[in-house]
């Protein structure tokens, strides 16, 4: 017995690899079904990668972990460590490390191989790339060579090891007294590239945006694919039905049908990942390096995922495919329900008030995004059948008009599609998806970009006329006469003190009277502080002033000395370009490299914001990502359907004598359920995402979403003119006795 089952498993398999051979649009379904399982292949292998990648870059930072003796005062392997933060003009703060080596055993600090002279520096390779015309390498010392990026926490981290010149123990504030690295060491310790895992986004976050954004547009394309030239395939099932077999033999049929496409699908993808593991890659557009190999050290995770995207699109085959009845008789019977896509459908209001009403009663808490994510995505999912049953009533006045006006085409495709909520859905499930999709990418890059847009826009509006510098750590007037002598000429300054005086904010300014009368202020006598006399004549001043937070800042000022207030006090410097322009911040932040720790230059607040903004571009490069699967998966459903309706219909050419027809047909059946679709998406995708973009700036405009309404009408008009030629062409070719 055992052996006559292996014999008809055997051919039930090879009569499903038949079948998918011959089938109705067999080679888009190949195809289809092959680009799912690479599909999900890859989006799978991108969420194992993600907690891989995490993984190992956390190693990396817990090695640079400091172990810290604060008794170690006189042990030989003393070394003084203080970090400050600096940034590239556009780009995110990053750390610059200095480091005294006390004893004649200081640990080297990660990516070090021996100590450089006291005053010189190593840059990372990116840091040391990005900062060229920035004078990065005259920006803290001498330049001394490159850190080895096997040792950062990734390839592309920015950051500078400075050996002092002075001594930290009094130019630092609170330097750490190390005797090693080690992960072991204390979380308070704030290892060397702590500020690089604060920035980071968070795992759980980005695993969550990689499923919806890839994963889930990669279950559509096989749910697509799966279904495509469905027609023949559902009645041959019910002849196997009819001829006695069962759930087993119509899911061996599936098997063999779906087997060698989806096969080929994931171990194509899955070649192509080891590969990309084994040799190492950039991730475009974020520009996150990954090493070569690194990935491998979970190698079993990443072979498991060409077969868990197999097993699932083999899965998703059987389950849609052999849902044939059971019943063994052959008499003619009513068209079924389709009660799972009215579920669908009910579904879509439930989700539709999950992502807008109830977010708000939970404001301030986790609750508000993960209701809201999971909102959309409902959507998302329920809003193809929401569609298809919306097309469905048009087409039933469609059909209403055309019996009574005598239309053929009218009535024909508005009775076709009325019947076949299912294949509307299909149809345009790349569409409606595709919509939210983009509402959802542009309602997270707005509220990741707004602190830097907004600190960007306020940098265009008003440039950067004056800018406040601090010392890091403690400086000297010595210190101070020469980053004021590596300025003369370019810059004017003055010593800068802010107080508050209730809501408003007053500056309190200091210099000799040759830099008082540099920005048109009069020079009072020594020790009187007086406010100025009617509007500032320096435009300087008045545009710095008009730049401050509160928007009513006063003024005062002194004759005094900028090199003894800096000594004596935690002090600022206002820094104006001479020739009234902006200030030059590179320029400044090289000269001061006289003081022991540099300087900090406060000019925007661009870098604040960066962070966020470097973190949506991953949400980008997943959105897009999903956009491509999204747009395959209209293609694929379109395609299967212009098949389906050209053969269908083709008789009709033979009843009318013409073709002509077929254009109307044509666009009620492929243009009007695509344009539906792109319009109600749209509405639903803006609506759904407000929660997001409260308070952030909208990129969600209305000429963006009828730009986005009018590209996919003329994707649908392009599609429209397809249609109808497929349809001539079968017409044209149609026989009696094909049982369409």
């Amino acid at each position: 017995m055992s052996g006559n089952r292996r014999v008809l498993t055997r051919r039930l398999l090879a009569i499903g690899a038949a079948a998918g051979r011959r089938a109705e649009a067999g080679r888009i379904r190949f195809g289809s079904l092959a680009a799912a399982a690479g599909a999900l292949t890859v989006a799978l292998a991108s969420i194992a990668a993600i907690g891989v990648a995490y993984q190992a870059r956390m190693d990396r930072i817990d090695a640079a972990m400091p172990v810290v003796d604060e008794s170690a005062a006189v042990d030989s392997r003393l070394l003084l460590m203080e970090d400050v933060f600096d940034e590239l003009a556009d780009g995110r703060q990053f750390t610059v490390v200095y480091f005294e080596p006390v004893g004649p055993d200081a640990p080297l600090p990660p990516g070090m191989d021996a100590w450089p002279e006291p005053g010189q520096v190593l840059l990372s390779p990116r840091l040391h790339e990005a900062g060229a015309d920035e004078r990065i390498e005259e920006r803290y010392g001498e330049y001394a060579g490159l850190i080895d990026p096997d040792a950062l926490a990734d390839p592309g981290q920015q950051i500078a090891y400075v050996v002092a010149d002075g001594d930290l123990s009094v130019a630092g504030e609170y330097p750490l007294h190390v005797v090693g690295f080690d992960p072991s060491g204390p979380p308070e310790a704030m290892g060397v590239f702590w500020l690089v895992a604060d920035q980071d986004f968070s795992v759980p976050g980005l695993v969550a945006i990689a499923a919806v954004m890839l994963v889930l547009p990669a279950l559509l394309l096989a749910a697509v694919a799966v279904r495509t030239g469905a027609e023949l395939r559902d009645r041959r099932e019910q002849l196997v039905t009819v001829l006695g077999g069962g759930r087993r033999e119509r899911f061996l049929i599936s098997l063999g049908e779906s087997a060698v496409p989806v096969a080929a699908g994931a171990l194509g993808a899955g070649a192509a990942v080891v590969a990309a593991a084994a040799l190492g890659f950039t991730v475009p557009y974020v520009d996150f390096a990954v090493a070569g190999g690194e990935l491998l050290r979970a190698w079993w995770l990443l072979a498991a995922c060409p077969i868990a995207a197999a097993a699932i699109v083999l899965a998703t085959s059987a389950l849609l495919g052999s849902r044939a009845s059971d019943r063994r008789s052959t008499r003619p019977r009513a068209a079924r329900r389709p009660r799972l896509l009215i579920a669908w459908a009910a579904l879509n209001p439930v989700f539709i008030v999950t992502a807008v009403l109830l977010p708000p009663l939970f404001a301030g808490t986790p609750l508000y995004p993960l209701l809201n994510l999971f909102g959309v995505a409902g959507v998302m999912v329920t809003l193809p059948a929401a569609v298809a049953f919306t097309t469905v009533l048009i087409a039933r006045r469609a059909e209403r008009f055309g019996r009574r006006t005598r239309r053929p085409a009218w009535l024909v495709a508005g009775r076709r599609i009325a019947e076949r909520p299912r294949s509307t859905a299909r149809q345009v499930t790349g569409v409606a998806a595709g919509a939210i999709l983009v509402c959802l990418l542009l309602a997270f890059q707005g509220a990741f970009t707004t602190q830097a847009a907004r600190a960007q826009q306020d940098l265009d509006r008003y440039g950067m006329p004056a800018a406040l510098v601090s010392v890091n750590g403690y400086g000297t007037a010595a210190q101070t006469a020469e980053f004021t002598a590596a300025l003369h000429g370019r810059i004017d300054l003055l010593a800068a003190t802010e107080a508050h005086v209730g809501p408003s904010a007053v500056y309190h300014l200091a210099g000799s009277c040759e830099a008082l009368a540099a920005f048109a202020l009069p020079c009072p006598e020594p020790g009187t502080v007086v406010s100025p006399d009617g509007p500032l004549e320096d435009p300087r001043l008045q545009r710095w002033l008009e730049r401050h937070p509160s928007g009513d800042a006063a003024l005062t000022f002194e004759q005094g000395d900028p090199g003894a207030a800096v000594e004596a006090d935690d002090i600022t410097l206002l820094a104006a370009a001479t020739d009234g322009g902006d200030v030059p911040v590179a320029d400044v932040k090289a000269a001061g490299s006289a003081f022991t720790l540099g300087v900090t230059v406060a000019a925007s607040d661009v870098s604040a914001g960066v962070p966020h903004r470097e973190q949506a571009r991953w949400i980008a490069l997943f959105g897009n990502l999903g956009l491509i699967l999204l747009a395959a998966v209209a293609g694929i459903g379109a395609a299967g359907e212009f098949i389906r309706h050209s053969r269908a219909l083709a008789p009709l050419v033979a009843v009318t004598g013409g073709v002509a027809v077929f254009r109307t047909m044509a666009a009620l059946t492929v243009w009007l359920p695509l344009l539906a679709a792109a319009l109600i998406g749209l509405g639903l995708g803006f609506l759904v995402t407000r929660p997001m973009t409260v308070d952030s700036i909208e990129m969600i405009t209305p000429g963006l979403l009828i730009a986005c309404a009018a590209a996919v009408a003329a994707v649908g008009l392009v599609m429209w003119q397809w249609a109808s030629a497929a349809m001539t062409k079968e017409a044209s070719t149609w026989r009696p006795g094909r049982g369409d």
